[in-house]
């Protein structure tokens, strides 16, 4: 598992252009991508939203987002059209038509019910999020960045589509599930495509610039226009389509064709490269061969796994450390996320707000890294988001943290822009520290 000689590469992009026009287009298109797929999953604050009654509330969930023929009702008289049901619900309780569904239908809804009611399901389609990325990375890995990429988009998209067909609970929570799968499958190799792409001084401002939060505004335009959470999962689908169609004008990473052995398509993939910044690299053949000779003098082809994470002591040290600062950074930002959700009041705005806020600090990460490397830049402002919370410790030790609810606000805000900043920085640090062939 050694990877390969990047000296060529290196070099041949410091002659054509580290950002020129072929890393720009790769890079902005996957971007657009993006944007879509994290409409897709931000769906789900909105999918109880419009003219549309909301089929179920549990109680903890504001507006709860699966269409069920059991209605639970807080504080509030519903009636489900889904079903076409006519029973009167009181206050604080569960209606079912019995002359409708079946014993284990009922079973269905309730279980459902009960899962569905975490913040809105949200915590469903992140496990699923999860288990796309571990499945899409190393499908990634063995079959090609771009082709995976892309079925992965097209099998969310589909299943978007579907919710409009939905008639019970089960199958929404399942359609919501699968299309979180595809879409964390979709995710991590759209992080790492582009990084392999472009040239190692402008891949701080690659992760940095966040175009990808650009599908917040865009699911909450689409929900300010469209009413009815079925109309909102079809009009989001419908929009991602025609982004499928950017396969043809999306490259294939030369460095994954190289650590594969395809070195024809590898050369080919450099000299389009070469072609579209019109500049001149004359011994590009030279290079190429320099890097064929050591891939095949060093490797051979083989199927690698998770355990290559952990097949040797050093690299054992670095997975563990890079999944404790993730596991830890994740935590707190979803934490501090929570405390700034409702910024204005209003659902749209807040939907994009807290993150339209963290992109100036992740813009002023690319300056600082480039004088103190990555590292230490990331350390930096994670430093600096912990003097932050420490702060709101201290207010909350001397029993002021109550009369002080903007502040408190503010010291959540900006501790979330330190952390988020720090994750930007350390996706960047993770892509970085493995060979091409497990990236």
């Amino acid at each position: 598992m050694a990877e390969i000689n990047t000296d060529g590469y290196e070099k041949i992009l410091e002659q054509c252009g580290q950002f020129g026009f072929y890393q720009k287009r790769t890079y902005f298109l996957i971007c657009a991508l993006q944007a879509v797929c994290v409409s897709l999953l931000a769906y789900s604050s909105y999918s109880c939203d419009g003219n549309e009654p909301c089929p179920i509330y549990a109680g903890g969930a504001s507006g709860a987002t699966t269409p069920a023929m059991a209605v639970h009702v807080l504080q509030s008289t519903h009636f489900d059209y889904e079903t076409n049901m006519s029973a009167y619900i009181n206050s604080s309780m569960t209606a079912f038509d019995t002359t409708q569904i079946s014993t284990l239908q009922q079973v269905y809804n309730e279980n459902c019910v009960n899962i569905m009611a975490t913040d809105d399901g949200l915590t469903i389609v992140l496990l699923g999020v999860a288990v796309g990325a571990l499945i899409g990375g190393m499908l990634a890995d063995i079959l090609g960045r771009r082709p995976i990429m892309f079925i992965s988009m097209a099998l969310a998209l589909i299943f978007q589509i579907l919710m409009v067909t939905v008639k019970t609970c089960l199958t929404f929570a399942t359609l919501r599930t699968l299309c979180g799968v595809f879409s964390g499958g979709f995710l991590v190799i759209s992080i790492v495509l582009p990084l392999e792409v472009v040239g190692r001084r402008w891949r701080d401002f690659c992760v940095c610039l966040w175009i990808w939060a650009l599908g917040l505004p865009i699911i909450s335009f689409e929900a300010a226009i469209v009413n009815g959470w079925r109309n909102i999962a079809l009009t989001s689908g419908l929009v991602g389509l025609p982004f499928l169609g950017l396969y043809f004008l999306v490259p294939e990473s030369s460095r994954w064709l190289t650590s594969l052995q395809h070195f024809q398509k590898a050369e080919n993939s450099i000299k389009e490269m070469i072609s579209c910044n019109t500049r001149a690299v004359p011994n590009v053949l030279e290079l190429c061969d320099d890097t064929r000779i050591y891939v095949m003098s060093i490797s051979h082809p083989r199927r690698h796994t998770y355990l290559d994470l952990f097949h040797t002591v050093t690299v054992t040290k670095s997975t563990s450390a890079v999944l404790y600062t993730w596991f830890v950074g994740c935590f707190v930002y979803c934490n501090l996320l929570h405390k700034v959700e409702s910024l204005t009041g209003d659902h749209h705005f807040d939907i994009f707000l807290p993150f339209v806020l963290d992109m100036p600090i992740c813009m002023s990460a690319v300056i600082i890294n480039k004088c103190i490397g990555r590292r230490w830049c990331m350390f930096l402002y994670a430093v600096s988001s912990g003097f932050s919370m420490f702060c709101v410790l201290i207010l909350h030790m001397m029993g002021d943290l109550h009369k002080y609810p903007y502040m408190m606000t503010a010291l959540a805000a900006f501790s979330k822009m330190g952390v988020a900043t720090a994750l930007s920085l350390l996706t960047l640090i993770t892509v970085e520290a493995y060979p091409t062939v497990i990236r």
